[in-house]
């Protein structure tokens, strides 16, 4: 594992977090084509992640992923 692929597990992290508030505030509002166009994004990182053997950065991803998706929904 590199220090690159800790570097961009790390940044997805952020990301992560910064999805909480979100995810967890019932009335916040996010458009529902903006969200999905980003779970797409997301999806294909994952996927050339995954094609390179970036497995932490494509697990911290899926997590991402994940938290949109509950914002989604």
């Amino acid at each position: 594992m590199g220090g690159f692929e800790v570097a961009f597990a790390v940044g997805q992290l952020l990301t992560l977090v910064a999805t909480l508030p979100t995810l967890l505030d019932a009335r916040a509002y996010v458009p529902r084509k903006t969200s999905g166009y980003l779970q797409v994004g997301l999806v294909l990182m994952v996927m050339g992640l995954l094609g390179i053997g970036a497995y932490l950065g494509a697990a911290v991803t899926g997590l991402v992923v994940a938290a949109w998706t509950g914002i989604y929904v």
